[in-house]
C-alpha cells in the first residue's frame, strides 16, 4: 500500500515540486472531445475522439515563453466556458454548409475565452492560435522555421489493479489489445481483475510452440 499512488496524489506533487501547477490547472483527457469533434465537423471526417472516464486520465498543458518560463493554458484560457462552445460550435459545422465560416465562428468563440494579459511574454492571439494550429499539424508546429510557442503536456494515466478493479472505466477504456484470435481486450481487463493477459498467452504461446 506504500506504494500506491494515485491522479490526485500525482496532481499535487507535481504543483508541489514545481510550484508552476496546481490542481486547478489539470482536466480528465476526456475534455479534448469538443475540440475533437469540431476539427472532425470541419473536415467531414471522423477522426479519434477520447471518451475515456474521467478517472482514467488527467492532463495540462503548458506554453513555454522566449525566457523559458512556462505558464499553464488554463491560467488564460477559460477553460470550461471554451469547452462548451467548441461542443456546440461543432454540432452547428457538421450541419453548416459553408464550413469556412464555422471557422470564423470559431476563432471568434476562442478570443472570447482568451485573457492576453495573463498569457506568456509575446504570445497574442494570433501566435496562440497558430500554437494552437502546430499541435494538431506537425508541419506547423516543428522544424527550425516554425512560428509556434513550445508546449509541454503533463499528462497521467491511472491503470487499475485486483484492488480497484472498475467495471465502469472498463466500459470506457480507450486502450486496447488485440489478441491472435482476433479479439479486443480493454487495457486493463487485460492486465488486471480477470487476468485476460495470462489466459491468451498459455493459449497462443502454447500454439506457436506446437507449430499450430
Amino acid at each position: 500500500m506504500a506504494q500506491r499512488i494515485t491522479l490526485p496524489d500525482i496532481m499535487l506533487g507535481i504543483g508541489e515540486q514545481t510550484g508552476i501547477v496546481n490542481r486547478n490547472d489539470f482536466y480528465p483527457l476526456s475534455f479534448v472531445a469538443p475540440f475533437s469533434k469540431f476539427i472532425g465537423a470541419l473536415r467531414g471526417e471522423r477522426i479519434t475522439n477520447f471518451t475515456c472516464h474521467p478517472h482514467c486520465t488527467l492532463c495540462t498543458y503548458l506554453v513555454i515563453d522566449d525566457e523559458g518560463k512556462a505558464v499553464p493554458m488554463s491560467r488564460f484560457m477559460v477553460v470550461v466556458g471554451l469547452v462548451t462552445a467548441m461542443d456546440r460550435l461543432a454540432e452547428k459545422t457538421g450541419r453548416a454548409r459553408f464550413k469556412t465560416f464555422a471557422k470564423i465562428r470559431a476563432w471568434n468563440a476562442l478570443r472570447k475565452f482568451y485573457h492576453e494579459e495573463r498569457a506568456p511574454k509575446g504570445l497574442s492571439f494570433t501566435k496562440y492560435l497558430q500554437t494552437l494550429q502546430g499541435m494538431l499539424d506537425k508541419k506547423v508546429g516543428r522544424g527550425p522555421n516554425a512560428k509556434t510557442f513550445r508546449t509541454i503536456m503533463i499528462g497521467g494515466m491511472h491503470f487499475m489493479d485486483a484492488y480497484n478493479y472498475d467495471l465502469t472505466r472498463i466500459r470506457r477504456c480507450v486502450i486496447h489489445f488485440a489478441a491472435p484470435d482476433d479479439k479486443l481486450y480493454s487495457f486493463c481487463s487485460y492486465n488486471a481483475g480477470p487476468g485476460y493477459r495470462s489466459r491468451v498467452e498459455r493459449a497462443h504461446c502454447k500454439a506457436a510452440i506446437s507449430g499450430k
